[in-house]
């Protein structure tokens, strides 16, 4: 009864995947959310008045009937009340303006990233959230009844909102000494693609590497880069767990030496994890250039 209830006041939540990863996500509770939606709500209301006045600047100078301009500013109303968070999260990995201030992403119940139907539907549905009457009484009591706080359009849509951990520090960044290592990192193009959920996957392995036994060690390390040695067409008899160290280098090292760069991919455990901004919106086999087959010795299985 003790545990169940820790684990009911606990604002983490684990997911394990297909390959029996773990990860961890913390929950994005109601009051942090409403911080999130006031930002959204400030940053439609100033787009709607620099419009109002470029608008009424353009109609006074042109002559043009004022009732143009109380059309277009009702059209632009409700293209921003209801298309506003969709057209965000769509696009900008499960963020909006609001989110990204305030250090938040929607997610779906598996942990990976929404798609443009369930970003549309959560959205659409904010209307009965914020019942009655505008006041968000709904919204706030169906957070506060289910383990992962959603609101109505979360169920439906099969979405949660997490807080996101992108910090990156030198310290957590796991370090290779060795040359061959180093070498072949620095031959992974940039336009090399790592899905977010490999990505965690491949930050977890390597960090806790050192503390497996070496079969399980080389059974885990075979699972994560026989997919991308076979996109990669590089010999099956690649040693995976150098393999997967030279992987992780060439992330994760490029994200701290571009740290103006997009994060769009989730925070491993350590705060490490990130993803490369080509991970974005192009279909997967466009992003997964052929590297060269030529590995340094050691790379090489006998």
């Amino acid at each position: 009864m003790q545990n169940e209830r820790e684990r009911q006041l606990d604002t983490v939540i684990e997911i394990v995947t297909p390959e029996n990863v773990s990860f961890s996500y913390l929950l994005a509770g109601p009051f942090r959310r409403i911080a999130a939606y006031l930002y959204d709500c400030l940053f439609k209301c100033g787009t709607l008045f620099l419009l109002w006045v470029v608008l009424g600047l353009l109609t006074a100078y042109f002559r043009v009937h004022p009732g143009f301009l109380v059309g277009f500013m009702l059209i632009l109303t409700f293209v921003l009340s209801w298309f506003y968070g969709a057209f965000f999260e769509s696009i900008w990995n499960g963020r909006t303006p609001g989110k990204w201030l305030s250090g938040l992403r929607v997610l779906t119940i598996e942990g990976q990233p929404i798609n443009a139907f369930q970003a549309f539907l959560r959205n659409i549905l904010r209307l009965a959230d914020l019942q009655p009457f505008g006041s968000g009484l709904i919204g706030l009591a169906t957070t506060s009844m289910n383990d992962r706080f959603q609101r109505l359009g979360d169920i439906a849509a099969g979405t949660m909102v997490v807080v996101e951990e992108t910090t990156v520090s030198r310290r957590d960044l796991a370090q290779f000494d060795h040359p061959d290592i180093l070498q072949f990192a620095d031959r992974i193009p940039p336009t090399f693609y790592v899905s977010p959920s490999l990505t965690k996957a491949l930050a977890l392995y390597v960090h806790r590497r050192k503390q497996l036994p070496p079969r399980r060690r080389e059974e885990i390390a075979l699972r994560l880069a026989l997919p991308m040695l076979e996109r990669c067409a590089l010999p099956l008899r690649t040693n995976p767990d150098l393999f997967l160290c030279a992987v992780y280098h060439a992330i994760f090292a490029a994200s701290l030496e571009n740290p103006m760069a997009d994060t769009d991919g989730i925070a491993n455990t350590t705060g490490a994890g990130r993803e490369r901004r080509t991970a974005a919106r192009e279909p997967r086999e466009t992003r997964s250039p052929t590297l060269s087959p030529t590995l340094p010795p050691m790379f090489i299985e006998r």
